[in-house]
């Protein structure tokens, strides 16, 4: 699914992404990507999306440059 960072916050390594499909935001947590290729604010991504313990999470986030 295509969207867009909206919010990441480093030191606590996690952040969501805004779709145009999807009412709610998806969480994403950063931990699983190395530093330089965490998305940052206003990246535009393509994700997968899972289910998790709070509802659905963006799983193998790429930058689409």
């Amino acid at each position: 699914m295509r969207g867009k960072i909206k919010f990441f916050n480093e030191n606590k390594n996690f952040g969501f992404i805004s779709t145009r499909k999807m009412r709610d935001d998806l969480y994403f947590n950063g931990v699983n990507y190395p530093k330089d290729l965490i998305p940052h604010r206003s990246d535009d991504v393509e994700s997968r999306v899972a289910e998790a313990n709070r509802g659905k999470a963006a799983e193998d986030i790429h930058v689409l440059r």
